[in-house]
């Protein structure tokens, strides 16, 4: 399924000359309480990835891996994600974004055993700015998880990022750089 939407953005992202540009990595930690499980779950890892903004278009994609420790067991995962929304006004001044994500992630059996996989297509809405001046951030909530990111520049290219995820059951924050081109 994510070949299929890869190849549905790959055009947008050909056609569409960006304004705005960010490659980033970053460092990922975070706690998990799945509902009625009685369990705590502590989660790092680090995610490389790639966000774009321009005129009404807001594109992200990004990889992740680390590991989830519970009881003494550690299993480690990795994951891709993809989104595409549309801005009602121009990114780089600050607009709502409606749009579309799509995340896959794969937990690997400590024991041998197959490993699980899970995916999801969800639409979000949110908020943000794109410009490459000053401060860029990106807002949304998409199924009861709230999650942003923003991008603070040290110097003309190279910025500093943080972001965060929240919902019910999970809260992550992440910290990192961001090179802007």
């Amino acid at each position: 399924m994510n070949k299929f939407l890869l190849i549905l953005l790959l055009p947008l992202m050909l056609i569409v000359e960006a304004k705005t540009d960010y490659v980033y990595g970053q460092y990922r930690t975070g706690t998990a309480e799945p509902e009625g499980e009685g369990i705590e779950l502590d989660m790092t890892g680090g995610i490389i990835g790639y966000a774009s903004g321009n005129s009404n278009f807001v594109f992200q994609t990004s990889a992740s891996w680390g590991n989830v420790e519970a009881s003494g067991i550690e299993v480690d995962f990795s994951g891709f994600s993809v989104s595409g929304g549309y801005a009602f006004n121009d990114i780089a001044d600050g607009s709502f974004v409606v749009g579309v994500s799509y995340a896959e992630v794969t937990l690997v059996d400590p024991f041998g055993g197959d490993d699980f996989e899970t995916s999801n297509t969800d639409p979000y809405i949110g908020y943000g700015k794109m410009s490459g001046d000053g401060i860029d951030y990106l807002l949304s909530i998409s199924d009861g998880v709230i999650s942003g990111s923003t991008y603070i520049p040290f110097t003309e290219n190279l910025s500093g990022q943080l972001s965060f995820s929240n919902d019910d059951e999970v809260n992550a924050v992440g910290i990192g750089l961001a090179f802007k081109y």
